[in-house]
């Protein structure tokens, strides 16, 4: 369902719904190999930056896109080639 800001996957709605998920995926870290929770937290922190950059705040873009690159700076450069 989409309305005049975007629908859930544009916006706030995007980047709380990455956030639930993020909490979420946190509970089963303790089933995860080290290298894996660094690259889902990588993941999550360049998806939020992208959400950031669409909605033109970009000092939570740039907040999230160098949590992104210090958690996992391979991880969040294969994010990046990936797009």
């Amino acid at each position: 369902i989409h309305s005049e800001n975007g629908g859930m996957s544009s916006g706030m709605g995007k980047i709380t719904g990455e956030n639930e998920l993020y909490e979420f995926k946190k509970k089963y870290f303790n089933r995860l190999k080290a290298r894996d929770i660094r690259y889902v937290k990588a993941r999550h922190y360049a998806v939020l930056a992208f959400a950031y950059l669409r909605s033109k705040k970009y000092g939570r873009f740039l907040a999230n896109g160098c949590l992104a690159m210090l958690v996992s700076p391979i991880n969040c450069l294969k994010i990046l080639m990936a797009r």
